[in-house]
């Protein structure tokens, strides 16, 4: 997370919390759940301009599962930034650990954000909301495609979540083949209307084993893309137009990895493109498509072959993998009551 000059504030991986020059935060350690789909979430906490919130899935300390919601209080100091506070949140089941994923989304007031996750071997979203510093309990809305073993392919955990950058609508995939697409009420937190895309990936590697999910910024197109763990083939890049008169037939192909490439997590821009990260498979600091991301350039406008750049945007020397930051939109207007 950055100030409103964009001068790094605050960052985190799963091994601690860094201030923005690089040092760890005091007492920062955190018990994050190794690599992770949507990673770590760092957001400002409403009416507290001196603290921010750092909000993840941890592994190690819950008790009967072994992925639980956790959530740190860093006091903002420039530079000697501290640990104020760090907790779970609870578990869901008894049985079923947190999956991959976990987004957030301003309430409909502006005043806190809702946070959800998804468990497994269920369909189960796991909500919770936070007012300025306080949560509030675990809720679970069964709604969705069941994440579960698919054929031989056991990553039904894993695949990005999105919300729309008007949070009212939520996207999540697996490398199951999940695409399911859900209306959201910012003020009760509720999904509705599931909308189900997917077609079942029956295996690892193969087709339809979706990772990377995005809404354009109109929120009109969704665009999904592939992470097949294949190290001689290519994965594809789709999108689907939610205004079409048939929404599942819209899906449209607009972009294919160069072998061995894979593409992984999305992220939408403030420049109002969308940028996809790149993984040469295995790792390979050698493979000169590593060092870029992939840029859909107008994610608005309908499939046109020009829109999508593959290695769009060069990274100045650093590498992508499979993941970016999970950035909410924290811009996000508060809803206006009608009459």
């Amino acid at each position: 997370i950055s100030d409103l000059n964009g001068n790094l504030r605050l960052y985190a991986n799963k091994d601690s919390i860094y201030s923005g020059t690089g040092s760890s935060v005091s007492d920062g350690r955190m018990l994050v759940f190794n690599e992770f789909t949507n990673g770590i979430l760092i957001l400002p906490v409403t009416g507290d301009s001196s603290v921010f919130m750092v909000v993840y899935v941890s592994a190690g300390i819950c008790s009967g599962v072994s992925r639980c919601p956790r959530i740190a209080f860093v006091s903002r100091n420039h530079g000697t930034d501290s640990l104020v506070t760090q907790y779970g949140l609870g578990q869901y089941s008894m049985v079923n650990p947190i999956g991959e994923k976990i987004a957030a989304v301003m309430d409909a007031g502006g005043h806190g954000w809702w946070i959800l996750c998804h468990g497994t071997d269920d369909n189960s979203f796991v909500r919770f909301k936070i007012d300025g510093r306080v949560p509030s309990s675990l809720s679970v809305q069964s709604i969705g495609s069941q994440y579960e073993y698919v054929g031989l392919n056991p990553f039904y955990s894993q695949g990005e979540m999105s919300f729309s950058p008007q949070g009212d609508k939520l996207l999540a995939v697996t490398l199951t083949g999940v695409v399911d697409v859900f209306d959201f009420d910012r003020c009760t937190g509720q999904l509705s209307n599931w909308l189900s895309l997917g077609t079942p990936a029956l295996q690892v590697p193969g087709s339809d084993t979706y990772y990377g999910c995005s809404f354009s910024p109109d929120g009109t197109k969704i665009y999904v893309s592939e992470e097949n763990n294949n190290q001689n083939g290519t994965t594809r890049l789709f999108q689907w137009d939610l205004l079409a008169p048939n929404i599942p037939a819209s899906k449209t192909l607009i972009g294919t990895t160069i072998s061995p490439m894979e593409f992984g997590q999305h992220q939408l821009g403030p420049d109002g493109k969308i940028y996809i990260a790149n993984l040469a498979y295995p790792l390979d600091s050698t493979n000169p498509n590593n060092y870029y991301l992939s840029v859909i350039r107008d994610p608005n406008q309908a499939v046109l072959s020009y829109n999508f750049v593959y290695n769009g945007l060069w990274l100045e020397g650093h590498q992508s993998t499979l993941h970016l930051p999970n950035l909410p939109n924290y811009n996000l207007a508060p809803l206006v009551a009608q009459n």
